[in-house]
């Protein structure tokens, strides 16, 4: 129950003694906390008593965690004496310094409390784990201070304009073939993308070309060409930029020089790639990711061979294949990365051929495995019969039974 004060806390002429001290002191805030159950409403014990009060309260209830924090302050001040620190995760001791411990302002000694290993493996897997949120919060925050950005980068390249030009050559003496590669990649797809242009501007220059009527004898057939890079191929230690033989007479030549020197061919190359294996490694690498489906058909005619099974699927097939199901898997209907599948497993005498070919998810694929299709697919959630008889009809199958295609 709340008792009205007959008193003016704020008045300092009033006094009052202390229950706990007996000491005589003002009888403000100042010295007393408010207490609604006294009719003063202060409390009995002034402020510094009830302190030390509340702090022997503490120490009894929290008596082990303080020894425990005794002993590894205690710990810590014999290690910073020697100029040693232990990590707190790992639980080693370090030297003192930023080469083991990155820097901290908030902490006292101005390091963090994990070694560099510990947090590093930390941030690994972090990012593993969030790989799509940590690239949002960079994209988000790349989007909030473009302008920023752009004024550091424009700082640093002029203050670093030397460093950065070094960079750049040592870079590119490094990867002199990647680079090569990538440049012939973006050729092609270039080409493809504006085929029609190209196609329009050679025709205009062969045709300003043949109106000058500049032509030139082939040295090893004598017949005479116009300059131009469709009849010659191109060489800059020539004059016009040409060669002397016409295209037709060097690849002649060229084959020929491969028949009769197959031997020092292969001797050379195998000296090369001793010497240097990794340019070589590159190249089937960057061949191998933008002709993924070439070097499986490769690899599974491979094995098909070694079994003895009849084996003719070829890159074309599977882009014919992939094109009659709309890239899609022809089993469960969803637009995935598509696998080759046989139809008939390689293990029930299956062949490697457009009519045992069906495109297919992985999981799909891997599901199926070695089981027959008429037994398998009913039994399927995604399970459709328009889907089952087009897939027969596809392969040219009646009543369980293939009628083989003419290929």
């Amino acid at each position: 129950m709340q008792v009205k004060r007959n008193y003016d806390v704020t008045n300092e002429k009033l006094t009052k003694t202390c229950g706990m001290c007996g000491i005589e002191k003002p009888w403000t805030l100042e010295y007393f906390k408010r207490d609604r159950t006294m009719k003063s409403g202060l409390s009995s014990r002034c402020k510094k008593c009830d302190s030390v009060l509340r702090h022997k309260k503490y120490i009894k209830e929290n008596a082990k965690n303080i020894e425990i924090r005794t002993k590894e302050t205690k710990i810590k001040e014999e290690l910073k004496d020697k100029g040693l620190k232990i990590c707190t995760k790992c639980q080693k001791e370090y030297p003192m310094t930023a080469q083991f411990f990155s820097r901290d302002k908030s902490n006292k000694d101005g390091l963090e409390f994990w070694c560099k290993e510990c947090k590093a493996n930390y941030l690994k897997e972090y990012g593993k784990n969030n790989i799509s949120k940590r690239r949002d919060n960079q994209r988000k925050w790349r989007m909030k201070n473009e302008e920023k950005l752009k004024a550091k980068r424009k700082i640093y390249s002029q203050e670093n304009a030397e460093y950065i030009k070094e960079q750049g050559r040592l870079y590119r003496e490094k990867n002199k073939l990647r680079i090569k590669l990538y440049r012939q990649m973006k050729r092609k797809q270039y080409c493809e993308e504006h085929a029609d242009e190209i196609r329009k501007k050679e025709e205009e220059r062969i045709k300003i070309e043949e109106k000058l009527k500049i032509e030139k004898p082939c040295s090893i057939c004598k017949r005479v060409y116009p300059t131009i890079s469709k009849y010659f191929t191109k060489d800059k230690k020539t004059k016009d930029g040409l060669t002397s033989m016409c295209k037709i007479c060097k690849s002649k030549s060229d084959e020929e020089y491969r028949i009769k020197n197959k031997d020092k061919i292969s001797v050379q190359r195998k000296e090369k790639y001793k010497e240097n294996p990794l340019p070589q490694l590159k190249r089937c690498r960057i061949y191998r990711k933008n002709n993924r489906d070439t070097c499986n058909i490769i690899s599974q005619r491979y094995e098909a061979r070694k079994r003895k099974i009849v084996n003719n699927f070829s890159v074309e097939q599977w882009n014919e294949v992939k094109r009659k199901f709309d890239n899609k898997c022809a089993y469960c209907g969803r637009k995935l990365p598509l696998a080759q599948e046989h139809f008939v497993p390689v293990s029930k005498g299956g062949e490697y051929t457009i009519n045992n070919i069906v495109p297919s998810c992985k999981s799909c694929n891997s599901s199926k495995n070695n089981s027959d299709f008429f037994e398998w697919y009913p039994k399927q959630n995604f399970y459709s019969f328009k889907r089952e008889k087009y897939i027969l009809k596809y392969l040219g199958y009646k009543e369980n039974a293939q009628q083989l295609k003419i290929i």
